[in-house]
């Protein structure tokens, strides 16, 4: 299984500035069983989260769809 950490998604965020770029730099280096339907639609959830904590739940919901791919 993929497996991702939190500092690395979060380091990689912070160099980035975007969290879509940061899963496509992860799914070129593994091939998983999601469509891309699948990962759009979990990629819109993140992205609505929000209030407060919302950047530790993205980085959280992040990291377990990168150990989904």
């Amino acid at each position: 299984m993929f497996q991702v950490s939190h500092e690395t998604i979060t380091q990689e965020y912070e160099k980035v500035g975007d969290l879509g770029s940061v899963v496509c730099t992860y799914i070129h280096k593994n091939t998983g069983t999601l469509s891309v339907g699948d990962v759009y639609e979990k990629l819109r959830h993140i992205e609505s989260i929000d209030g407060t904590g919302s950047q530790e739940q993205k980085s959280i919901k992040m990291r377990e769809l990168l150990q989904e791919l």
